[in-house]
C-alpha cells in the first residue's frame, strides 16, 4: 500500500548509489525518514500497516500487528529508541529498495547526487510501499519499501553533511593565486 510521508528529516541516505551495513547482504537504496508522532505521516502509516496486515492475516490482522508491535518488527519505529541525533522525541520508518528509486526536486525534476540537495539532514517527501512478510527465513513483518524522494528544503546537516558545493570556492583570478606556496 503506498504511502506518502510530508516534510521528514532525511537520516542514512543512500538513495544515489546502493548500499550494506552488512557487506553479506546485497545492497540496496534506502533512507530513513523522520517526522513528528501523531502526524498524518504517522497516521497514514499505521492505516497502511493495518490494512496489509489485515490482508495477510485475515481477522487476526490486528493481533497480529499488535505483536510485530511490540516485537519492533514493522516499519515505523519510536524515535527514543535510538541514540542519533534528530531521533529523540520522534518517529521514524526505515525503508529500502533493490531497484533504482525516483529522486526529484520541488519541481518534479530529476535530481543527480551533484546537485547537493539530498543528504543527511534534508527535508524531504518520501513515497513507501507498505507490505506484510511472513517467511521461513525472516518471520512475520510489516515492512516499506523506497520509491521515491522528493526534495524538500535544507536544514541543518546531521553528521556526515553534505558535499562542498562550487559556491564554497572562490574564483582564482590570477596565475599567482593559483600557484602552490
Amino acid at each position: 500500500m503506498k504511502v506518502q510521508i510530508k516534510n521528514a528529516r532525511l537520516a542514512f541516505e543512500s538513495v544515489f548509489k546502493p548500499s550494506s551495513f552488512d557487506p553479506s547482504q546485497a545492497a540496496k537504496y534506502s533512507g530513513t525518514f523522520i517526522f513528528e508522532p501523531d502526524s498524518e505521516a504517522e497516521s497514514a502509516l499505521r492505516d497502511a500497516m493495518l490494512e496489509v496486515a489485515r490482508d495477510k492475516w485475515g481477522d487476526q490482522g490486528s493481533q497480529v500487528l499488535k505483536d510485530l508491535e511490540a516485537k519492533d518488527r514493522t516499519c515505523l519505529h519510536n524515535g527514543n529508541d535510538k541514540p542519533y541525533n534528530g531521533f529523540q522525541d520522534m518517529m521514524y520508518v526505515s525503508s529500502s529498495s533493490k531497484n533504482r528509486i525516483l529522486v526529484v526536486d520541488e519541481q518534479r525534476h530529476p535530481l543527480a547526487q551533484q546537485d547537493g540537495k539530498i543528504y543527511n539532514g534534508a527535508i524531504v517527501n518520501a513515497v513507501v510501499d507498505v507490505w506484510a512478510q511472513s517467511s521461513p527465513q525472516y518471520g512475520k513483518r510489516i515492512n516499506a519499501t523506497l520509491m521515491g524522494i522528493q526534495f524538500v528544503a535544507h536544514a541543518a546537516p546531521f553528521s556526515g553533511g553534505r558535499a562542498a558545493s562550487v559556491d564554497d570556492f572562490e574564483i582564482l583570478e590570477d596565475e599567482s593565486e593559483m600557484a602552490l606556496a
